[in-house]
């Protein structure tokens, strides 16, 4: 039975990028997927990127490295056929022991069952007000 593209973003995002479970991205994800990145704080906003599933994963423990750990909650997804949309909060820890709260959203767009493709929009203003 073919899995729906929501489902498989729903995984994803639930265990791949949260850090919770990574073993699964290859069953995923392509081997190489075209990453977007759209932040408005910086002059060049918007670039496209290739990862493959390793870089993937090791972003993914870099970033719960880097910030000592966070949960991930799904706090809104729906789509189509072949693109999903999902929006996330992400809670983490600061150095000084506070909450550091990070939204982010995404589309992301599925083949033959695999990520191959995703547009990722993050809050860093919202971060950098944070952590000031």
């Amino acid at each position: 039975m073919k899995r729906q593209a929501k489902e498989i973003v729903r995984e994803f995002v639930e265990n791949v990028r949260s850090g919770v479970d990574t073993s699964n991205a290859a069953n995923l994800l392509v081997d190489t997927v075209t990453s977007h990145f759209i932040q408005s704080e910086k002059s060049e906003s918007e670039w496209t990127s290739q990862r493959t599933v390793k870089q993937l994963v090791d972003h993914v423990h870099e970033m719960r490295e880097e910030g000592g750990g966070f949960t991930l909650e799904i706090q809104d997804i729906f789509g189509d056929d072949s693109k999903v949309y999902v929006r996330w909060k992400q809670t983490g820890a600061l150095e000084n022991g506070k909450t550091l709260i990070e939204y982010v959203s995404a589309v992301y767009r599925v083949e033959d069952e695999k990520i191959c493709e995703y547009w990722l929009i993050l809050d860093r203003k919202g971060v950098e007000l944070q952590v000031n």
